[in-house]
């Protein structure tokens, strides 16, 4: 019952007791007129408000009405609450002092916490039982379940950019679960970046993690796409407050805004994108599961750029998120597309130089300069390329040779230089 309800409630009874004891008002107590209304008011059957049922007031009851108006007028006769409403009943008062002292002084408590610690308090009953729903419930009604300061209005006006690029929302939503190539069963993850203004899709992709890598991945397909946003808004995972993906959009000049911790109303939108993905792409694979990543992302893109880019958008006033972008999509800032590009979303690893010049990387060999065995290394490399193209190799602030791909078969062939060798050919070069 909402607090509008209750005070309805409480004054239709007021009112109905005054229409009970209305005429002895207006008597003088102790005269014959008044004692004759007494008697029929006593042993008249009323109609009790909310009820199809008549009942008799006792003499006792008409005294304590009249009497409450006297002191209180309308006012006076309302039902007052139950000391104990809303609170458990099953409870003795001296337990819920208890755990009501335990969560005022420890708020951060949880409610198991907060029950392990009653059941140790010397005034506790050894036979009461503290179910954790009731503890809950109690707390609910005595305003304990908000930690720190009172709640306040928070805000939340609806907003919508208007042109395309203003501000990209980003999340990651776990996806199905289908086999690698090993024909494990593992579970996916969509990494989708939303344009807000025009609900178009930038860029979203499957992946088999949602690490920062992954991050950047879809970040820079996006970028070459459609051009740099203004903002990038995100929320608190580890994969958006990571070091390289805040240095990307420092780089590249775009606002990083994290969402509000607790606040799921700022994600509003992307979360509405991934509910009609589950409805109406993920629902699909009841059909026919697909057989690899690569499928899932061939299918998830068809369905992408045919259904969903081209459906009618309640938020956009009945058009379709291509339409959107095409009207607002007039003034964009375009991405250097070379190799600035490409340099700027490296990602980067320490690795030691082993005996032999070789460094891994994700079961990936490299060689490189036999000057930096046994030293700790920075790798820069693209994660869609390992093992075919070569890594960046920095140390101690300098750039040195590239570490390539080993090539086994080659060493193989190749003479190895010893160190006599060296020294002979330093000799033979002082000589001549």
């Amino acid at each position: 019952m909402t607090p509008n309800q209750a005070k309805f409630r409480r004054e239709n009874i007021a009112l109905f007791r005054y229409r009970v004891i209305g005429e002895l008002l207006h008597l003088t107590p102790g005269t014959p007129e008044y004692r004759e209304e007494f008697q029929r008011v006593v042993a008249k059957e009323w109609l009790v408000p909310g009820s199809t049922g008549r009942r008799r007031y006792s003499a006792q009851t008409i005294r304590n009405w009249i009497k409450k108006y006297t002191d209180g007028k309308i006012t006076g006769l309302e039902r007052k609450p139950r000391r104990d409403q809303g609170k458990p009943r099953n409870l003795s008062l001296a337990t819920i002092e208890i755990l009501l002292a335990i969560k005022r002084q420890h708020p951060k408590f949880s409610v198991r916490k907060v029950i392990r610690e009653a059941k140790r308090h010397p005034d506790l009953p050894p036979t009461e039982s503290l179910p954790r729903t009731t503890v809950h419930r109690l707390w609910r009604e005595e305003g304990l379940m908000t930690v720190g300061e009172p709640t306040l209005l928070v805000d939340r006006r609806r907003f919508n950019y208007e042109c395309a690029n203003e501000l990209w929302l980003s999340d990651v939503r776990h996806g199905p679960k289908i086999r690698d190539r090993h024909r494990r069963r593992r579970k996916t993850y969509l990494t989708a970046i939303l344009d807000d203004a025009t609900r178009f899709v930038v860029f979203a992709e499957f992946h088999w993690n949602e690490k920062a890598e992954t991050l950047l991945q879809v970040l820079k397909q996006a970028i070459q796409r459609k051009g740099i946003p203004d903002r990038f808004y995100v929320d608190n995972g580890a994969c958006f407050k990571n070091h390289h993906v805040t240095m990307v959009t420092a780089n590249l000049g775009i606002a990083q805004v994290f969402a509000r911790p607790r606040q799921p109303q700022g994600k509003g939108k992307i979360e509405r994108f991934f509910r009609t993905v589950r409805e109406q792409f993920l629902d699909s694979f009841e059909d026919r599961e697909p057989e690899n990543l690569a499928e899932l992302n061939r299918r998830w893109q068809l369905w992408l750029q045919q259904e969903y880019h081209r459906a009618s958008h309640r938020g956009l006033e009945g058009r379709t998120p291509l339409e959107a972008w095409c009207d607002r999509g007039t003034h964009l800032r375009a991405a250097d597309t070379g190799a600035v590009l490409d340099d700027l979303f490296l990602i980067e690893k320490e690795r030691t130089v082993n005996n032999d010049s070789t460094v891994s990387l994700y079961t990936h060999v490299y060689e490189v300069s036999s000057a930096l065995i046994g030293k700790r290394v920075t790798l820069r490399y693209d994660p869609t390329a390992l093992g075919i193209k070569p890594v960046k190799v920095r140390f101690e602030d300098r750039d040195f040779a590239e570490g390539h791909p080993i090539d086994t078969v080659h060493n193989a062939r190749s003479r190895r230089v010893r160190k006599s060798d060296k020294m002979s050919h330093r000799q033979s070069a002082k000589t001549s």
